[in-house]
């Protein structure tokens, strides 16, 4: 992965202001006969200019980027970030640029992508919205049970 500072370094000053500031993840690309196991980073700069970088093992080659009529494959990306609080899904998405270096350090190579639609949700709660509470096994005594009873339909019991 490139990093925050990768960002902040092209974005420059501006980068503070960003809609989506960095988010990173993993997650898969994928076309109708093929998957590939991705890593992901995203940022929305203020302009609406969204960067969208893939690191993956699985080298993207020519013939993997583009149809056989010479025009960009699209791709279907989903993943989730690394903290698990947002869900990527991104469809119509296209890779005109490589980056990668050889040598002593060499790296994965990097992915920068355009995409059709990219959709970043907070990943839903997983905690229960819904609590329901009953009072089971009360027994009721001659006049305590009429203020009793007032007292019960007087609260609410249910919380929604």
């Amino acid at each position: 992965m490139l990093g925050e500072d990768y960002f902040d370094q092209r974005l420059g000053d501006i980068n503070g202001l960003s809609l989506i500031r960095y988010v990173c993840g993993r997650g898969t690309l994928s076309t109708d006969n093929e998957v590939i196991p991705v890593e992901w980073e995203l940022n929305c700069a203020v302009t609406g200019a969204v960067v969208l970088v893939l690191s993956s093992h699985v080298i993207l080659d020519i013939n993997r980027m583009v149809n056989a009529n010479g025009i960009f494959r699209e791709w279907t990306l989903a993943g989730r970030s690394l903290d698990d609080s947002r869900e990527l899904r991104g469809e119509g998405v296209i890779v005109p640029n490589i980056r990668f270096t050889v040598g002593q350090n060499p790296e994965l190579p990097h992915y920068f992508c355009h995409c059709r639609l990219l959709d970043l949700r907070d990943a839903p709660a997983r905690i229960a919205t819904s609590i329901t509470a009953y009072i089971s096994n009360f027994k009721f005594e001659a006049d305590r049970g009429d203020t009793v009873r007032k007292l019960l339909t007087s609260c609410d019991l249910c919380v929604k």
